[in-house]
């Protein structure tokens, strides 16, 4: 009876573990079998999943940022907007300097007012609209740039009716992005950037930026609102909004080069060698002096000696085709600034 039993046992457990194997093996091949049409699906979607990733992004009309590249081998700022139903509802500046600990977030009111040749006006007023839709923002880049000294490189413009300027949800969309779960979700990401989104940034530009942001945690961004910096009247605080900003918007190889500069106004509109002097100082340049010529000229000037400045490179954003030449002579300073007509019109608004 004895043996009997634990002959009906030892079959008994024969048999859970052959069930045991069996379940095991069909798990393992259902699990494979999934994975099969999962890789199936993916590859029979791979092109066009591929040609909605390198389809470039919508941009706009402007002059200011036509054929504008981002690199980060220098300090980027870029102009964010969040347009609905034909308003601007947000504004700001932001701006990343590879190796830095943080990404700067300089928002602005879209009420906030600067002076024009005619009136006062708002920045969100600046932008231009076309069919309900934004056409151009080279007025308000521009305003920007004189009233803060702040050079811009390009724009990020969403259609959106929800505001997502802030460090708190940047923090969060900049967890999620490019993680696993983000994986499945590219296809109709890159749908809502497509409809949505208005950039300068190629497809590549994006994806370094968005990538370089990514690595600096916790909390990537330094979010600073200007209300502080603003006067009664509602204009910007040109002066305490540097004073209290500092060093942060410099670009730190401009500052360790320390080239010195020179500006001479060629450009027939007063106050334009003082907005350049303020974007010149604010990327790290020392400026010497700001004189006015009796002359005025078409095009712009760059004159530096036999060494490569940083500082020349970086303001080809200002100063597109301006010509560069190597003149060994510059009265003592590294670089000699000559403003014509051509920058004081992209400077006005």
């Amino acid at each position: 009876m004895i043996i009997d039993q634990q002959a009906q046992n030892f079959a008994k457990n024969k048999n859970q573990e052959k069930r045991k194997k069996r379940l095991g093996k069909t798990i393992k091949l259902s699990a494979l079998f999934l994975v099969g049409i999962f890789v199936l699906i993916f590859l029979i979607n791979l092109p066009v999943i591929f040609s909605k990733l390198v389809k470039p992004f919508q941009n706009l009309p402007t002059e200011n940022y036509k054929n504008a590249s981002v690199k980060l081998d220098k300090r980027v700022n870029l102009l964010l907007i969040t347009e609905d139903s034909s308003r601007v509802e947000e504004i700001a500046l932001a701006s990343y300097e590879k190796g830095a600990n943080k990404a700067i977030l300089l928002k602005f009111p879209s009420s906030t007012l600067v002076g024009t040749n005619s009136e006062d006006k708002s920045l969100g007023a600046l932008v231009e609209f076309k069919n309900g839709k934004i056409n151009n923002i080279d007025k308000l880049s521009s305003a920007l740039t004189v009233s803060t000294g702040y050079l811009i490189d390009g724009y990020f413009v969403v259609e959106s009716p929800k505001n997502w300027i802030s460090s708190s949800f940047l923090d969060q969309l900049f967890t999620k992005l490019y993680t696993p779960s983000d994986f499945f979700k590219v296809k109709s990401n890159k749908d809502f950037l497509d409809r949505q989104v208005f950039t300068s940034l190629t497809i590549g530009d994006f994806y370094t930026l968005t990538t370089e942001v990514k690595k600096l945690e916790p909390a990537r961004f330094d979010f600073i609102d200007t209300n502080s910096y603003l006067t009664s009247d509602n204009f910007i605080d040109s002066q305490n909004l540097k004073s209290a900003l500092g060093v942060k918007f410099q670009d730190s190889k401009i500052a360790n080069e320390g080239s010195s500069v020179e500006i001479v106004n060629a450009s027939g509109e007063e106050g334009i060698g003082n907005v350049v002097k303020n974007i010149v100082t604010n990327l790290g340049g020392n400026v010497v002096s700001v004189t006015a010529s009796d002359q005025t000229q078409k095009q712009s000037q760059l004159l530096v000696g036999q060494q490569k400045f940083a500082l020349t490179e970086r303001l080809k954003t200002l100063f597109k085709q301006t010509s560069i030449k190597q003149q060994s002579n510059q009265n003592g300073v590294d670089i000699k600034i000559i403003i014509g007509q051509d920058v004081a019109n992209r400077l006005s608004y």
